[in-house]
């Protein structure tokens, strides 16, 4: 069909060419993510103690995170850097579309591919609700972090793609800056001994696993962290997320603009 005018032209692209063109490798990593989750789910059905209870939140939420980091930075590091180690770039400055139209569309697709495989943990959602009964607004709570993270990862992915001019290169990137920002603020567990209690915490509140979990468990991080704990992952994530967006875009409208 043709495209329509309210769609990014570089969204149906990707769509049509790299997700129905390689639909074998996406059932693959939806299949597998299915798979974990409804053995979390069955392990988690047969053992309900209060301990086990918590190690199921941390796992599903941990393996979230985990997964964003694993697929972010392959979706969007590639993408601008490919345009310009094949010279198609050039081509696209021929036409009408922008920077924005550029960057924008590689990010729906990401995110697209991204909440496909993500709905497939569904069931162990479900499970976090039914375990003692966790309040919706605790289970939202930590589901706005989880996305949060997830278009965190994807914009930085994108900002390095938009770096360099080697597929590689901006892969390699795109990875370091997605674990820094996803794991590197678990940096106080380690240095626990040098880092006052209010630093701590604080680092610990931007870190996606602990904000999320600390929003469904009953008891971890009760002491540590503040009940907005969430509140400043988000923010966090968010700010990124704009920071990243905006640099991704500019750098590639310099891209268009050079000659």
């Amino acid at each position: 069909r043709h495209i329509g005018n309210w769609i990014n032209p570089v969204f149906a692209r990707d769509v049509r060419s790299r997700m129905l063109g390689q639909a074998s490798n996406f059932v693959r990593a939806f299949y597998g993510v299915l798979i974990f989750s409804l053995a979390v789910t069955i392990y988690a059905v047969l053992r309900t103690e209060a301990e086990i209870v918590d190690s199921v939140r941390v796992v599903m939420i941990a393996s979230q995170v985990i997964l964003i980091g694993l697929l972010a930075p392959a979706l969007t590091s590639p993408a601008i850097s490919r345009e310009r180690e094949r010279r198609t770039l050039d081509l696209l400055r021929l036409t009408r579309m922008g920077a924005s139209t550029l960057v924008l569309g590689i990010w729906y697709y990401a995110l697209l591919v991204s909440l496909c495989i993500l709905v497939a943990a569904l069931p162990m959602w479900l499970v976090v609700y039914q375990m003692q009964r966790i309040p919706p607004e605790a289970l939202a709570r930590a589901v706005a972090v989880v996305l949060s993270a997830l278009v965190c990862g994807t914009t930085l992915g994108l900002l390095a793609s938009s770096l360099v001019r080697r597929p590689g290169a901006a892969t390699g990137i795109g990875y370091t800056l997605t674990l820094a920002v996803l794991f590197g603020t678990l940096v106080p567990v380690v240095l626990d001994e040098t880092l006052s209690a209010s630093a701590r915490a604080w680092l610990l509140s931007l870190n996606p696993i602990v904000a999320a979990v600390h929003a469904v468990s009953l008891s971890l991080f009760r002491n540590l962290l503040d009940r907005t704990a969430w509140l400043n992952a988000v923010a966090f994530l968010l700010g990124l997320t704009l920071l990243s967006l905006a640099g991704a875009i500019g750098r590639t409208w310099y891209l268009f603009r050079s000659r």
